[in-house]
Parts: C-alpha cells; sequence; structure tokens
C-alpha cells in the first residue's frame, strides 16, 4: 500500500516547482510506481480532490480538528485515509456534525504535521500545488506512456481523472509486466461474463510468448462507440489499437484494447485482442 507520506512528499515538490515539465515528470514517477488499486486514489488527491467528492467541512472545523500533538511517524496509507472518509461520509442523522468531527479528529491524530497541513487542504479544496487537471493530464499520459491527445480525449469520456489513470495504466503497465491475472482482476463484469480468469491469463500469456519481448508500441487509432445490444452487449466502449512490435516478429500486431463503461461509470477493461 502506497503512504500518505509519498504524497506529501511529492505534492511539496511539486508545489516548490515552477516549471510545468518538472511537475509533470515529478507526478508521472509517482504514478509509475504504484500499485495498481492506490492510482485512482492517489490521481484524485494530486488533482486536489477525494474520492467522495466535496466533504461540506468548513476550514475552521478542520483545523479544529487537527491534533495539537500530530503523530511523530508517519504511519497512514492512501487507501487507510479513503476508507476513514467513506465512513465520515457514511455519518448521518441527529448528532452526525459532532460525530462526524470526532472522526475526522481521529484520522488526524494518526497524521504527521505535514500530512495535517495536507489532508486539511485538500478537505477544504484548497491544495494549491499546481498540479491540477491539466497537469494531471500531462502526468498520466507520461506515465502510460500514451499520446497526451489520447487521454484528453479519453479525459472527455471519463467520470474522472483516477478513472482514465485507471484504465490507462493498469492495461499498459500490467501486461507489459506479464500481470495479466490483475487486469482480469479489475475487467467489467461484462468481460468476466465471457471468459473466465484462468482462459484469459492463459490465451494471453501464450499469445505474449510467442511474440517474445515488446520492442515497441504506438497507437494506431481511438474509437468510442455505443451498442444497443446484440453481439456485443449494450453500452458505451472504447477502444485503443496499437501498432505493436515484438522481438519475434516482423510484422507489426494489432493490439487492441476495449474499455466499458459500467454502471458506476467507471471505464474497465472489456477486451484484449492480439492480431
Amino acid at each position: 500500500m502506497t503512504a500518505l507520506s509519498e504524497l506529501v512528499a511529492v505534492s511539496q515538490r511539486v508545489s516548490l516547482s515552477s516549471g510545468r515539465l518538472v511537475k509533470v515528470r515529478e507526478l508521472a514517477a509517482l504514478l509509475r510506481s504504484l500499485p495498481a488499486d492506490d492510482i485512482d486514489i492517489a490521481a484524485h488527491y494530486l488533482s486536489g480532490e477525494t474520492m467522495q467528492g466535496r466533504m461540506g467541512i468548513g476550514y475552521a472545523a478542520l483545523q479544529a480538528a487537527a491534533s495539537d500533538t500530530p503523530a511523530g511517524e508517519a504511519t497512514l496509507s492512501i487507501r487507510e485515509v479513503d476508507r476513514h472518509l467513506d465512513a465520515i461520509t457514511a455519518v448521518r442523522g441527529a448528532g452526525s456534525a459532532a460525530r462526524r468531527l470526532q472522526a475526522l479528529q481521529a484520522l488526524l491524530s494518526r497524521a504527521t504535521a505535514a500530512e495535517q497541513r495536507f489532508l486539511i487542504a485538500l478537505l477544504a479544496g484548497e491544495l494549491r500545488q499546481g498540479a491540477l487537471a491539466g497537469v494531471m493530464v500531462e502526468a498520466i499520459a507520461a506515465a502510460a506512456e500514451l499520446p497526451l491527445s489520447l487521454v484528453r480525449r479519453a479525459a472527455m469520456y471519463a467520470s474522472s481523472l483516477g478513472a482514465v489513470a485507471q484504465a490507462a495504466l493498469q492495461v499498459a503497465l500490467l501486461v507489459d509486466q506479464h500481470k495479466v491475472g490483475e487486469v482480469w482482476d479489475g475487467a467489467s463484469p461484462i468481460a468476466k461474463q465471457l471468459v473466465t480468469r484462468d482462459a484469459f491469463v492463459r490465451q494471453i500469456s501464450a499469445d505474449r510468448q510467442v511474440l517474445g519481448a515488446l520492442l515497441s508500441r504506438s497507437v494506431a487509432g481511438v474509437s468510442y462507440r455505443q451498442s444497443a445490444g446484440g453481439q456485443i452487449p449494450q453500452g458505451s466502449y472504447a477502444n485503443v489499437a496499437f501498432a505493436t512490435q515484438f522481438a519475434n516478429t516482423r510484422q507489426t500486431v494489432r493490439e487492441l484494447i476495449s474499455f466499458h463503461l459500467d454502471n458506476d461509470h467507471v471505464w474497465r477493461v472489456s477486451g484484449y485482442s492480439l492480431r
């Protein structure tokens, strides 16, 4: 799991830099290093957003919730923070304001001074580090080694920048790292209805073994379509075609990765093929 302190350190470096390219390099390096399950949260946080949206807690209340004696050692992970925020937003009913404040105090008491400052600014919507939407899109493109125009276009169809990061990085990096099972684990239910995990892993791994090591990959085209049903299940799809070179073949291989916009408005892998 990714430590919150790691994000805070990157955020501080980004905020101290005036150069856009330096900001993009810092963010892209972090995104490349993250476990797939942490990318969405990290992209949100470093874009000045939380997964839960605006919390409705004022700056004064956030300051009041901060502990006078912050933690001396960094122990929080970004997933722990996300779970705490889920719990806070779920508090409803009589006395909810006081109970939410108590839950927030419990979270901040576990944060170091630097982490407290980061979380307060994040929750107040005042995280000023010059790493908001435009820079984050560039960082996602750099981390996934995808054209910026493709990621910008995908962002128009995604519910958040974190969703673009998930779609771009999870497939581009995991398949290359021979972690095909993790691609299936995060795939759309539509894909899982059509093929088992074992069959998915076995087929792609066998195809890649025959083709050999990856030499190069470039985007050949991207398309979006709406299916009314039939052979292709109903829904919105994004298809990214790559012209890919492998060590064991002279011909360029068409590598096609498809995504489906699921009911929770998240783009997830729906297909992978090599032709």
